[in-house]
């Protein structure tokens, strides 16, 4: 098996000296924010003295209980305090190094922010090796990275809030499976923010993220990522709403970031008694709610939309009351994927082409748009690359049988549907028929390839505040008015 090379990175708000403290803390054993079930002991040194030696474990199952457990040492081999600390795997089942860099950035919010990067390379030795015929090492060992450095951000951010003046939050709303709020800094919004697990009907478990600003009005928007990505795209596009004083739910599709795959076999119904189990704890009946739904994500909200729309027909004020949608390039009138996409998409190759950046530039620019390098592209391949291959397969698998033209007929006003000039995977042509089935015009965003959140967030952020503006309805709390979405031609 050859070498697994994977790298991860966070922003974080705090210095270098900061981070480099917490990582080295982490390092020797202080548990306060790596992955639970993985365990580090140092050597009294230090993992930032040269030569020092630190013992590291992966318990599976959960530290203390039986099972199998992958045990490796390191010897740090760099160590620039503030900058780069490398460490050699030289025992256990791996071999190879783990290099972490600090670099100062740019934040969001005022104060010091640092990037910090994990690179793993290593090759697997003994019966890991074996492992790695049947599991994707890499993918694992990047959620596990991922996790530790979103728990490390949170653990930054309320430092930062303990010692720092914060506007006055209004109390956290009483909800049946919430998770515990934590106040954070999103841009320059502070916000409250929950992450928990909601249990789907066949027992996968939803993982949702709710975040809201303080003092909070007008409706709830709830959005739904595209097949191959997870709910980290839509950070930019939150950044934006929160800003506006939207609250905002973002969720991962099922077998996507931090959601179980569950037993179901993938289909449009399935994804959509996903969505309806979110707003049920999320937004709760009569909550007014804006659906937004990217590529795939979108026809969930799609079919949940039309039905909220039948049963407010009916009078039924059980269901969360959907007031508003948005579709960012959804073709959602035919199926689109061919048996050669999906084997594709299955393929464990297209995984090791999109973790390497010159050839997934070059095949993402091909299939997805825009033609030419954007920033988000990395972000992109990454996300693609984490999703398990079989899973990019029975979703790209679910959309060649979809049409959705009696639901699109349903939506309740309004709608807004948009595309990127230079979309590829989804066509402006395409997703017309999508927006002529909604009865509405296609909106344009120019220069913009399929990944519209992570490419042009401002746009998509625009377009949504766009229709929270005309959600005006007796009984709806509205949102102020906003203006004319920039960027987008009609």
């Amino acid at each position: 098996m050859n070498a697994v090379v994977v790298v991860d990175e966070v922003d974080l708000p705090a210095g270098p000296e900061q981070v480099w403290g917490e990582l080295v803390a982490e390092l020797g054993g202080a548990g306060r924010w790596w992955v639970e079930k993985n365990t580090f002991q140092g050597d009294g040194r230090g993992a930032d003295r040269v030569g020092s030696v630190t013992e590291m474990a992966v318990h599976p199952r959960g530290v203390g209980r039986p099972g199998p457990r992958l045990a490796f040492t390191g010897r740090t081999r760099e160590a620039v305090p503030g900058r780069r600390l490398t460490i050699d795997y030289v025992g256990g089942c791996f071999a190879g190094a783990a290099t972490f860099g600090l670099t100062p950035v740019a934040g969001p919010a005022d104060g010091p922010w640092t990037r910090l990067s994990m690179e793993f390379r290593a090759e697997p030795r003994g019966w890991v090796r074996a492992l790695g015929a049947v599991a994707d090492i890499g993918e694992q060992h990047s959620a596990g990275t991922r996790h530790a450095f979103e728990r490390l951000r949170g653990r930054l951010e309320a430092q930062r809030l303990a010692v720092a003046p914060a506007p006055a939050l209004a109390p956290a709303p009483t909800t049946a499976r919430a998770g515990a709020e934590r106040a954070v800094v999103v841009g320059r919004t502070t916000a409250w923010r929950a992450e928990h697990e909601l249990l789907a009907a066949d027992g996968a478990a939803i993982a949702v993220t709710r975040t809201r600003p303080a003092g909070a009005t007008g409706p709830l928007v709830v959005l739904s990522h595209g097949w191959g990505s997870s709910s980290a795209a839509w950070n930019g596009v939150l950044e934006a709403l929160l800003a506006a004083g939207s609250p905002v739910v973002a969720y991962d599709l099922r077998g996507h970031g931090r959601s179980g795959r569950g037993r179901s076999p993938v289909d449009v119904d399935v994804l959509a008694g996903d969505l309806r189990t979110v707003l049920a704890a999320e937004a709760g009946p009569g909550t007014a709610t804006v659906l937004v739904g990217h590529s795939g994500g979108g026809l969930a909200c799609v079919r949940v939309a039309a039905s909220s729309a039948a049963a407010a027909l009916a009078g039924d004020a059980t269901v969360a009351d959907v007031c508003g949608v948005v579709l960012l390039g959804t073709v959602a009138t035919r199926g689109t994927s061919t048996p050669a996409e999906v084997r594709l998409m299955g393929s464990r190759a297209l995984t090791a082409v999109l973790r390497r950046p010159g050839p997934a530039e070059a095949l993402l620019s091909r299939t997805m748009g825009p033609p030419h390098p954007v920033p988000a592209r990395r972000a992109v391949a990454r996300t693609l690359a984490q999703t398990p291959a079989e899973v990019r397969a029975d979703f790209f698998r679910s959309t060649a049988v979809v049409d959705l033209r009696a639901d699109l007929a349903r939506l309740p006003q309004p709608v807004l549907v948009v595309a990127g000039e230079l979309d590829r995977a989804a066509p402006p042509a395409l997703v017309a028929q999508t927006a002529q089935a909604a009865g509405v015009p296609l909106r344009r965003i120019e220069d913009a390839g399929h990944a519209l959140p992570q490419e042009a967030p401002r746009e998509v952020a625009a377009a949504v505040l766009e229709v929270l503006g005309s959600v005006a309805a007796p009984g709806r709390a509205g949102a102020p008015p906003a203006e004319p979405v920039q960027g987008l031609a009609g």
